[in-house]
């Protein structure tokens, strides 16, 4: 299969920044303040449609989608002065999927979203991606993500609504300290994720064996999936949650499907939950990637 040069990775990298851009500043039309669930709606409702037209102009192999969750999945631990209490897990999770010779593989980085200028970091969620803790969902399921140590799974996302050069958002990986580095723009970190140059890969859900990281991440997907959500401040009203080719992995898992047409012009279905709004528990909004290499009419990233 064709793949892109250097060059044109670049480029690319430099446009998903615009294209970001764009999207919130179309947001910021509406004349309120941006809050992070606002950004977080942006990238899977709005950003998904524009980077599928974008990679599609360019015969690209994949294809963008996502769902949104309001609230933020909390996990409770006790911390290594011994004390408990609980943090949020993440804001957002992003997720690819990749199929090279007829075969899935995944690749996982899950989203703190802080708004720029920060005001502090909270110190317990700085532990949590620093060092991974036994950690629980109450009343769900209890995690012991191996190695107890910094990876590119857990990262921070600063979100400059306002920024000059228009790079609207970078991702830090969490130091040894108690800092964070910004070191890449969210355009550089889409590309290099796709290519598995950042992430932390996950086991298929068809693996009879799964590492911690590997069932947290798919009970997160699994818990995620609700139909429609509300954020009226920036214009969503009973929106569905999930956009593009998220959860066409899924299809025919449940019996609760709804139709959706995807941005090539074809039909897939999404799984989804109930209609009833309730507490999105375990959940979390999700920016979806899907990668077919076996796809010999489109060139490679």
């Amino acid at each position: 299969m064709r793949k892109f040069s250097n060059t044109k990775i670049s480029t690319m990298k430099k446009r998903c920044d615009l294209i970001t851009a764009e999207c919130i500043e179309d947001k910021k039309k509406f004349g309120i303040t941006l809050q992070e669930p606002d950004i977080t709606a942006i990238l899977v409702k709005e950003l998904t449609i524009r980077l599928n037209k974008y990679f599609n102009r360019r015969k690209c192999n994949c294809k963008f989608g996502g769902c949104f969750v309001h609230q933020s999945p909390r996990v409770h631990f006790v911390d290594s002065k011994g004390k408990k209490g609980s943090c949020e897990a993440g804001d957002l999770l992003v997720l690819c999927r990749k199929i090279v010779d007829g075969v899935e593989q995944f690749n996982a980085t899950l989203f703190q979203l802080k708004m720029l200028p920060i005001h502090g970091i909270n110190k317990r969620q700085l532990e949590l991606y620093q060092k991974w803790p036994l950690f629980e969902i109450k009343s769900f399921a209890k995690y012991n993500i191996y190695p107890k140590a910094i990876t590119p799974g857990g990262q921070y996302l600063f979100v400059s609504i306002d920024s000059p050069n228009r790079h609207a958002l970078y991702s830090a990986i969490p130091s040894k300290k108690e800092d964070l580095s910004l070191y890449n723009t969210w355009g550089e970190f889409l590309l290099d994720f796709i290519r598995w140059q950042t992430g932390r890969p996950i086991s298929p859900e068809s693996s009879a064996v799964k590492d911690d990281w590997s069932r947290f991440i798919w009970d997160l997907i699994g818990n995620s999936r609700i139909k429609v959500f509300n954020r009226t401040p920036a214009g969503y009203t009973k929106v569905p949650r999930t956009n593009g080719d998220f959860f066409c992995m899924m299809t025919m898992r449940d019996n609760d499907q709804i139709l959706f047409e995807d941005n090539y012009g074809g039909n897939n279905y999404i799984t989804t939950m109930n209609n009833n709004e309730q507490d999105d528990f375990g959940a979390i909004s999700i920016l979806f990637i899907d990668i077919d290499e076996d796809e010999s009419e489109r060139i490679n990233i």
